[in-house]
């Protein structure tokens, strides 16, 4: 054993070659060995130290290996839980976009119905008014069709109360007007009237009419051909002259 300070010549050569050892560049474990005097009995020791360093190394890269792993599998966890998420997420907008799509197609759809009624409703409503319209015309032309043949009756029936006399002496006894005539001709041309007695102007009523005479007029009728004859031949003849 060199001790320093005690041994200086020794010291100092020892230094050196601990120098010299430590800048080679090479492995300076067996020089120290011989330099310390350790070696020869204590090399299996040596290697067993070696060996329990190479596992103690080798057990501490897997660990460090096993850890990395771990961390490597930890962060794919994460990566996938965060994609899962995100996925649900993106799951979740699509049917939330998905239910407000059917919503407003939902809403449109009612809001389209609701206008076809309301359109359909219009339609039903002018329909009605236009017939009640139809209705109501053709109710104001039959009253007043029904007044005009009203008014054209009352005309008819005044019509008939006024001239109704007339008409029926013309049409039904228009002869008597001639007969009339000619035997007031007769009665004032005695001479020549084969049935004049005493020269008087009298008529006999009873040749006026003719085929006539076998029947009574009513009173309506002898009315009117009463009337008749007073127009037309300007006074009443219905009584002998004097």
């Amino acid at each position: 054993m060199i001790l320093a300070g005690q041994q200086p010549d020794k010291t100092n050569a020892w230094l050196q070659l601990m120098f010299r050892a430590a800048t080679s560049g090479i492995d300076t474990t067996p020089y120290v060995q011989e330099i310390l005097g350790v070696g020869g009995e204590d090399d299996g020791a040596d290697e067993q130290a070696a060996a329990e360093a190479e596992m103690a190394r080798q057990a501490a890269e897997e660990e460090a290996a096993q850890r990395a792993a771990e961390e490597n599998a930890k962060k794919q966890a994460d990566n996938d839980k965060a994609a899962e998420k995100k996925k649900r997420m993106e799951e979740k907008k699509r049917k939330q976009k998905q239910m407000e799509e059917e919503e407003r197609q939902r809403v449109e759809m009612e809001r389209q119905e609701q206008e076809r009624n309301q359109a359909l409703q219009q339609e039903e409503e002018m329909l009605r008014l236009r017939e009640e319209e139809m209705m109501r015309l053709r109710a104001q032309q039959e009253a007043e069709l029904q007044q005009q043949q009203q008014f054209a009756v009352e005309e008819q029936q005044d019509d008939g109360g006024m001239h109704g006399g007339m008409d029926n002496f013309e049409g039904r006894g228009g002869a008597l007007v001639e007969e009339a005539k000619a035997l007031m001709q007769e009665a004032d041309e005695p001479d020549t009237n084969p049935e004049a007695e005493n020269a008087g102007p009298k008529i006999k009523m009873g040749k006026l009419g003719g085929g006539r005479r076998g029947k009574k007029p009513t009173a309506s009728a002898a009315d009117k051909g009463g009337d008749a004859k007073k127009l037309a031949m300007g006074g009443d003849y219905s009584k002998p002259l004097q």
